[in-house]
């Protein structure tokens, strides 16, 4: 296929979308944030790229601003090349489901390993309130202490 077909095929799928009423077009980019994070966890499972994976769940993100898993899935591929974006996915992904477990977790278990201990207390401390019988969060939180 050439550029010039896809550039076209791309124009006419966002007029294609531009047209429907808010719920189906909000519907429609909650299932294409859907493939692309499917896309990204193929980057972090099977092509071992975290680079390619944090631009697929960045282009989730885009797509559908208020998907947690994709804030949580690119907070852990970025956790070693940019810790402070890795903080702020997570604090995304509370942000958009308070009760996360798994938010609170990866965020906490990011702050004990940056060293950051009373950040790490809380986050760890509300990650063993949502889900008592995680025993790895219980371990974290006893460290952080």
């Amino acid at each position: 296929m050439k550029t010039q077909d896809v550039k076209l095929y791309a124009a006419q799928q966002l007029h294609r979308l531009q047209a429907l009423p808010d719920h189906q077009r909000r519907a429609e980019l909650a299932k294409l944030a859907g493939e692309y994070l499917a896309m990204g966890d193929m980057c972090v499972n099977e092509a071992h790229d975290d680079y390619a994976a944090v631009a697929n769940y960045s282009k989730a993100i885009k797509l559908d601003p208020t998907c947690v898993d994709a804030s949580l899935r690119r907070g852990k591929a970025m956790e070693q090349t940019d810790s402070y974006r890795a903080l702020q996915d997570y604090g995304k992904a509370i942000a958009l489901s308070p009760n996360s477990f798994d938010a609170a977790y990866q965020r906490g278990c990011l702050r004990l390993e940056l060293h950051d201990a009373e950040g790490a207390i809380a986050d760890l401390d509300k990650a063993t309130s949502i889900d008592k019988y995680h025993a790895d969060a219980h371990e974290k939180f006893g460290d952080a202490l």
